[in-house]
Parts: C-alpha cells; structure tokens; sequence
C-alpha cells in the first residue's frame, strides 16, 4: 500500500513540474516580490512532498508505533496466505494431474488382469476350529503376552502361561535355571593350630 501511495505521489509531481501555484495579480506588488512568493511556494511545495516520501519510506519495527507494527505483521501474514494459496493452487493442479495418471495405469493393469484366465489356486489349510462342542481342547489366554493358546480340558494342573512365556520364564527366572546353577568345587579340611603357625596347608 505504502508503495502505490508513493507510485501515486510521482505521478502528481511528474504532472505538476514547472507549474507553480497562480498567484493573482494585485495592484501594488512589484514584479520581484510575486517572483519571491512564487519561488517561495515551489520550495514549501518541495518540502512537504520529501516529507511525505519520509513518512512512506520503509521504518524499522522499534520506529513504529503498536498499531502500525501490529497492521504490518497482519498485511505480512496476508500475502504468506494468498502467496500459499496459489502455490497449493499449482500443487493441486500437478497433483491432479498425477492422480489422473497414476488412474490410468491402474486402469491398464485391470485390463491386463481381466484377460488373463485366472488359476485356481490351492485351498487354504485351515487349522481345525476348537469351538466344537465335541472338541476336547480349549483356548486360553496367556495373561503375560495376551497370546492365545491351547489346553486339553482332562489335565489336572492346566498351565496359564504359553509355551514361549514358560520356556522364558524357566530359563530367565528361576534358579534351576542352567546359567543360575552354583558352582561346585572340592575343599579339604586338615587339622592344624591357627593361622600364622604353619600348620595349616
């Protein structure tokens, strides 16, 4: 805005150069002093005009005043949207353009797969479902990992935990555990007085 008041301010001057306020003739003043105040109008007239390109020229934030520096930060905030709404304009029309061809490959790869005869493929193996009111097992689940596991309904002590949690916890755990077996070694106890005597080995 700043910028078009200052375009404008150039044009007036370009129109209004050489021309100096009419001053109308009275009876009584010389020609010198109508030349002076003339002069004088040209020079107030310049002045007022390189004060107003002062006013417009671009000031640092600490020059200005809240109003003014909260209005720049706004007109700021406004180009940085109407600039990324034409950059996201052009990104949608690429991307469109990208969809639009991503939709025709797609396209030609169902017709290529429509005219190829399709092969039977090999029945799945199914595991056989343990829901049977007949079936003697049961699932459970493990209340360590939340993983589903197998039991037979007959067994006395159904375990709660499943295989790969009670594999861990036997080998992590507990002290029958191989790496938590204490070390064995041989001591040979000999009579002797006390130590420091000699008699001991």
């Amino acid at each position: 805005m700043d910028g078009d008041k200052l375009e404008r301010l150039k044009l007036i001057r370009k129109s209004g150069e050489g021309e100096t306020a009419p001053h109308m003739s009275r009876d009584g003043f010389s020609e010198e002093s109508e030349q002076y105040f003339s002069d004088r109008a040209a020079s107030k007239r310049k002045e007022i005009e390189e004060g107003v390109v002062r006013s417009l020229a671009y000031k640092a934030d600490y020059e200005l005043d809240d109003l003014t520096r909260d209005l720049r930060l706004e007109f700021a905030r406004l180009n940085k949207i109407i600039e990324l709404r034409e950059v996201a304009k052009q990104k949608g029309t690429k991307q469109s353009r990208k969809a639009a061809r991503s939709a025709i490959k797609e396209a030609k790869k169902a017709s290529k797969t429509a005219k190829k005869p399709k092969l039977a493929s090999p029945p799945k193996q199914t595991k056989p479902s343990i829901k049977d009111s007949e079936s003697k097992w049961v699932r459970k689940v493990c209340w360590r990992c939340d993983s589903k596991f197998s039991i037979h309904i007959q067994w006395q002590q159904p375990p709660t935990l499943c295989p790969a949690c009670t594999k861990d916890i036997d080998e992590t755990h507990l002290s029958s555990a191989p790496h938590r077996s204490m070390p064995k070694g041989w001591v040979q106890i000999v009579s002797g007085g006390a130590p420091g005597m000699g008699k001991r080995r």
